[in-house]
């Protein structure tokens, strides 16, 4: 069975497909994608119709994990590690005191 509508509704789905084509037009693979230009989301939905047409019938979803996990791969290749942990934040409780005046 080919790809549907149903399948582009799944948010799982639809998120991997534009850090997908967000990747192939050349901006950031996660960002989001109201943040992108009328031409950016003009050029991202050109290749998205290519790329939905040209998944194969069987196995389509695989195709898309394939191509996902690629593109995150990338991105952790090139991520410093000190953007990969959370640093330690102090969350040390400290009472504040006012004066009350009398």
């Amino acid at each position: 069975m080919p790809f549907t509508k149903t399948d582009f509704d799944n948010i799982e789905t639809r998120t991997k497909l534009i850090t997908i084509m967000n990747d192939e037009i050349g901006v950031p693979a996660l960002t989001k994608i109201s943040s992108l230009t009328k031409r950016q989301l003009l050029i991202m939905n050109a290749k998205m119709n290519g790329y939905i047409n040209d998944l194969p019938e069987e196995f389509y979803l695989e195709k898309i994990d394939k191509d996902f996990s690629l593109v995150m791969s990338d991105i952790f290749e090139k991520m410093k590690p000190e953007e990969m942990f959370i640093p330690l934040i102090n969350t040390d409780v400290v009472l504040l005191e006012k004066e009350v005046p009398v």
